[in-house]
């Protein structure tokens, strides 16, 4: 939890910054509320005439019944060809949670970079799936994913249905 609440900080601090830094840019926001629960969106994006530009989003969302969520992301790309994006989402509820974090990277050379990692919890099982996933140019993909009991055991993970 105390990394799902530091991760959450961190990009919504790179939410606000680049926000802060886009208010000349294009911003929008929508909020909706039904039966079943509420969800609400921020975006704003920005560039300087001159190739730069920035732009950050969050999608929100609740339910009457106690799941609740979060997607942050952000991007840049410099008039050099140099660029970035990251992202991450949290879903919690009654029956577990999950989390994703990735980000993507490319430089002025062309070579580039990324990985994903995600952790899923099952809280009628006890059961926590922690993955994750790299890129880069020069080494190709990498995944890797394993699944623990709640006393920190190696077991089977569930099989895809």
């Amino acid at each position: 939890m105390l990394r799902r609440s530091a991760m959450l900080v961190l990009l919504t601090g790179s939410f606000v910054l680049a926000s802060t830094a886009m208010a000349e840019g294009n911003r929008g926001r929508t909020t909706t509320q039904n039966s079943l629960g509420s969800t609400s969106s921020r975006h704003a994006v920005a560039g300087d005439g001159q190739g730069n530009a920035i732009g950050a989003s969050r999608q929100r969302f609740e339910t009457d019944a106690g799941t609740h969520g979060v997607r942050l992301r952000r991007f840049s790309h410099g008039s050099d060809g140099a660029m970035s994006a990251s992202g991450a989402s949290v879903v919690a509820g009654p029956n577990g949670a999950a989390e994703r974090t990735g980000s993507f990277s490319r430089s002025t050379d062309g070579t580039a970079s990324a990985q994903r990692d995600t952790t899923i919890s099952n809280a009628n099982t006890g059961v926590t799936y922690d993955g994750g996933a790299t890129f880069s140019t020069d080494a190709g993909v990498s995944r890797s994913g394993s699944c623990k009991d709640s006393a920190g055991n190696t077991v089977q993970c569930g099989v895809r249905r």
